[in-house]
């Protein structure tokens, strides 16, 4: 018997389960929204220069302060197969999540949490414009102390 006909169907196989495997990988993903997602982390308050230019505070830049969940382990997204419409990109290696907080009852969760380790509810959108400071955020749902 060949070797060529020995070598067809593993070859075969190989492509069949390189293509399972992403398909495993991306079923693994977090969902960008509307799913919800819990977080657990770190606070970082980095700043960051903000209006006019968002260029150099020592220009006459406003400081802006941007609030980063700090995962332990890397996550990666993808978008929900629920939704036809947002963020169809495929992120990994995420370790840093902006937090998009819109209202005052968030702020107080926030303040009320007395830690920088937090465990954050919220669902994940990408980055949109240069005034958001990581590839991947999370529109918070609930902020605790971890």
């Amino acid at each position: 018997m060949s070797s060529l006909f020995v070598q067809a169907p593993v070859f075969v196989a190989g492509v069949l389960l390189a293509g399972h495997s992403s398909e495993l990988r991306q079923q693994s993903c977090l969902r960008y929204r509307p799913s919800a997602v819990t977080l657990e982390g770190t606070l970082i308050r980095r700043p960051y220069a903000g209006r006019p230019n968002d260029d150099s505070v020592r220009q006459g830049d406003q400081r802006d302060t941007a609030l980063i969940l700090s995962i332990l382990k890397p996550i990666c997204v993808a978008p929900d197969s629920t939704s036809d419409e947002g963020d169809q990109d495929v992120e990994s290696g995420v370790r840093e999540l902006e937090l998009a907080i819109g209202t005052d009852s968030l702020w107080a969760q926030l303040r009320a949490a007395h830690s920088s380790r937090l465990r954050v509810t919220g669902e994940l959108f990408h980055a949109i414009g240069g005034h958001h400071r990581t590839r991947i955020l999370i529109w918070v749902i609930q902020i605790r102390a971890a």
